[in-house]
């Protein structure tokens, strides 16, 4: 495999650094505090500091025929990215050989608990929703007109060790009564670095739908963390008790139903994704979550 730059180095960034680099790979992490980054780093890659939002910062990144992972959130600017904007910037003076996008299923809006795949029209009801397809749309218009292998994976919420709702479940904050949540999808951090690693591999392009293939809702997901981590249940309230006690974020999440279909995903990258079941996910999330907190 070729250099390869991360932008975006978070806790995906991290888990997909760690993947390559223990592969004895040549890795880049891009970020605007590089030396806080370096100290936290467990898989050492090394580090160049630029700020996304300054196109300017982002011009002397040596990206030539490298693999570029892009992970950074949009700003908050408006409905559209600046930042990948930016990136196309750069990329038009230093090509890469690929680009894999980590863009949200929250580009297909509210289906109200229908099957998505991905030739569902895309409606984004939120502007992270509608900043991630502009985003999309900025890549795959440069990616079309200078025959470039740019590859879109449509993420849902992401959990895994060190990653679960402990905070907010030990908060005793209220989740919605289980006959009432809408469908949600999740996708295992390990099983995502994995499909992230083998997608640099390949010559695959295009937009795929990430998901374990097992929808579930929040509160069961809440539910299942809480019994696993041997805590609390947290209480379950109607619409008008949660409107009044969530987060405009998590009621965002909460007004938007969907269930994605993953088929192309595993046809494309088979035996990839190894916690299918979700709830077995959780309980390896909980248990390495509690070894890193024992410091083991």
């Amino acid at each position: 495999m070729k250099h390869v730059f991360i932008l975006g180095y978070g806790y995906m960034g991290r888990l997909i650094a760690e993947s390559l680099v223990g592969q004895g790979l040549r890795v880049t992490a891009v970020a605007r505090n590089a030396d806080k980054q370096w100290e936290n780093a467990k898989g050492n890659p090394t580090f160049i500091r630029a700020d996304l939002d300054e196109a300017t910062t982002l011009g002397g990144l040596p990206l030539n025929d490298s693999i570029v992972f892009y992970l950074a959130p949009p700003s908050d600017s408006n409905d559209q990215d600046l930042r990948v904007r930016n990136l196309v910037q750069a990329m038009d003076r230093q090509r890469p050989a690929r680009l894999i996008y980590f863009s949200t299923t929250g580009v297909y809006g509210n289906c109200d608990g229908s099957w998505v795949t991905e030739q569902t029209p895309t409606q984004p009801d939120t502007p992270r929703g509608r900043r991630r397809l502009d985003a999309e749309q900025v890549l795959s218009a440069w990616a079309q007109r200078e025959r470039f292998p740019c590859l879109i994976f449509r993420v849902p919420g992401i959990y895994g060790p060190n990653r679960l709702p402990f905070a907010t479940i030990q908060s005793g904050k209220p989740i919605l009564r289980a006959e009432l949540a809408p469908f949600s999808n999740r996708i295992h951090a390990l099983d995502l670095a994995a499909l992230a690693v083998a997608a640099a591999e390949s010559g695959e392009a295009g937009v795929y739908n990430v998901s374990d293939g097992n929808p579930g809702t929040m509160t069961d997901y809440f539910l299942e963390v809480a019994r696993a981590a041997g805590l609390p249940q947290p209480p379950q309230v109607d619409w008008q008790q949660a409107e009044a006690a969530l987060s405009p974020a998590m009621l965002s999440y909460l007004h938007e139903s969907r269930r994605i279909d993953s088929s192309k995903l595993r046809r494309v990258f088979p035996g990839i994704i190894q916690f299918s079941d979700w709830r077995a996910g959780v309980a390896q999330a909980v248990a390495a979550s509690e070894k890193t907190m024992r410091g083991s």
